[in-house]
Parts: structure tokens; C-alpha cells; sequence
């Protein structure tokens, strides 16, 4: 499988993809695994903010560890409210 980072279109998105050495990002579909979630959803989760893409030093586009880490806390940490309330404030983000 090819590895390609992330289209040169994001580099000027405010949350733009950075170049990361490589222990400091993990794959999509690493990512994936590791939140229990499908692809697709962690593609979500980089459009609203809650992981940050990250342009590996092979080519690969992924996901910083740290945002990584710091969703699969969040995960753990957060209640019925919490997790109903964020997606609708995604949404309204959208709008």
C-alpha cells in the first residue's frame, strides 16, 4: 500500500497537518483500532478538532500521538452528557 500525506489543500486549514518525527504519530488506521471506531470516524474527529493530522516523515498522513492519547482520555472521562452534548456542538460548528 502506498503511503501519501495529507493534500497540500490543508496546509492552509487552521488546524493544518505538521511534520512529526516518527514515534510522535500513529496511522488512521492505527487510530482507528486504538479508539475502537471506524475509519471513517476518526477522519470526523480530525474535521472538528478532536485529533490533530499529522504528516509523517515516510509520507504517511496519521495522527498525532498526544491528541491521540488525549481523546482516548476523554473517552474514558466522559459522561452521558458529555458525550450526547458533543457531537450537537460539532454540528453547530458545521453550520
Amino acid at each position: 500500500m502506498t503511503r501519501r500525506p495529507y493534500p497540500r489543500l490543508m496546509r492552509h486549514w487552521k488546524d493544518a497537518p505538521g511534520e512529526v518525527i516518527d514515534g510522535e504519530w500513529v496511522s488512521q488506521l492505527h487510530a482507528a483500532e486504538f479508539l475502537g471506531v471506524g475509519i471513517w470516524r476518526v477522519g470526523l474527529l480530525i474535521a472538528n478538532g478532536h485529533l490533530s493530522p499529522a504528516n509523517a516523515p515516510n509520507g504517511g498522513a496519521g495522527v498525532t500521538v498526544d491528541s491521540l492519547k488525549a481523546e482516548a482520555e476523554w473517552r474514558r472521562q466522559a459522561g452521558v452528557i458529555r458525550r450526547v452534548a458533543r457531537p450537537m456542538k460539532d454540528c453547530f460548528n458545521w453550520i
